[in-house]
């Protein structure tokens, strides 16, 4: 079983390799995400999501209220360190973030990113408080 297994690696693993150009996409989507966000421009944010996240979140103004109530580290943040996307399937990509508040405290966002119809829209993001402290 452990052979079989290693040779679907081998088989798949070229058909999900990995270019620099490819997945510049994704991490240019979270970069301006949180650039919205930055910025308090939710209606652009809102617009980056993909379609079923719109919807299960309403519409924009539920959306700033989502961001301001439950993570205000993403809308007044001081610095974002964006990360290459890694692929996990052939239109999804995990790009994770540093994001430093106004505090100094880093956070690490994990941002799911998906290709629907050529364009990369983010359709979940969770956000984890670290120990550390930004000099």
């Amino acid at each position: 079983m452990l052979k079989i297994f290693s040779v679907l690696v081998l088989v798949f693993l070229p058909s999900l390799s990995q270019s620099a150009s490819s997945l510049a996409e994704p991490r240019i989507a979270v970069e301006l995400h949180l650039g919205y966000l930055q910025k308090g421009e939710y209606t652009a944010a809102f617009a980056q999501l993909g379609k079923e996240t719109q919807l299960s979140i309403g519409d924009t103004d539920s959306f700033e209220s989502i961001i301001t109530k439950q993570y205000p580290t993403l809308h007044s943040h001081r610095i974002a360190f964006v990360s290459e996307g890694e692929r996990f399937s052939f239109d999804r990509v995990i790009v994770l973030a540093q994001v430093i508040d106004q505090e100094g405290f880093v956070w690490i966002t994990i941002f799911q990113v998906e290709n629907n119809a050529g364009e990369w829209r983010i359709i979940s993001c969770e956000i984890l408080k670290t120990s550390r402290v930004s000099v």
